[in-house]
C-alpha cells in the first residue's frame, strides 16, 4: 500500500509527530498488522503536510517552496557578496555618483568660454556666443541623463 521497505516502514512509526499507525503490534520477528482505512488517513494528511495553499487557493509544494526560498537566499548573500567586493553597487550610490559628475562637467564646459577668450584673443564675440550657446546645450544634454537600470545589462 505504501510502496516502501520494512524500514521505511519502522521510521514511520517512531515518527513523533504523527507516526504511521499500527492496529497489532507483531512481536519480535512477526510482522505487524495495519488497519487500511487509518493507513490511507495518515498518507493522506502526510501528503497535505507537503502542500501549502497560496493565496489565490492554488496548492503549492512545499519543497519547491523550500527550494525556491533557498534560492532567493544564496541570490541575497550573492548579490550582498559582490557589493562587498565592489563588483555592484548599490543605485543610490551610482546616482549620487552621476550627479556629482554632472556638477563637475558643467562646472568645466562654462569655465571653457572664459579660458578660451583668454587664450585666444583673435576670437570675436559672435565666436564665444556660438561657443556659448553650444555649451548650454551640452549642460542641458547632462541634466536630462536619465539611467533605466533595468535595461543595463
Amino acid at each position: 500500500m505504501l510502496d516502501c521497505d520494512v524500514r521505511t516502514l519502522s521510521t514511520y512509526q517512531k515518527r513523533e509527530a504523527d507516526p504511521l499507525p499500527v492496529a497489532v503490534k507483531g512481536k519480535r520477528g512477526q510482522s505487524h498488522q495495519y488497519d487500511p482505512q487509518a493507513v490511507l488517513k495518515w498518507k493522506v494528511r502526510q501528503v497535505l503536510a507537503q502542500l501549502m495553499i497560496d493565496e489565490d487557493g492554488s496548492v503549492l509544494d512545499l519543497e519547491h517552496e523550500r527550494a525556491r526560498l533557498a534560492k532567493e537566499q544564496a541570490d541575497k548573500i550573492a548579490r550582498e557578496n559582490a557589493v562587498r567586493d565592489g563588483e555592484l553597487a548599490p543605485i543610490e550610490a551610482l546616482v549620487f555618483a552621476l550627479s556629482d559628475v554632472s556638477v563637475q562637467q558643467v562646472a568645466i564646459l562654462e569655465g571653457l568660454p572664459k579660458r578660451i577668450k583668454a587664450s585666444m584673443t583673435s576670437l570675436r564675440a559672435r565666436e564665444i556666443k556660438i561657443l556659448e550657446r553650444e555649451i548650454i546645450k551640452a549642460r542641458n544634454a547632462i541634466a536630462e541623463i536619465q539611467v533605466d537600470f533595468n535595461s543595463v545589462p
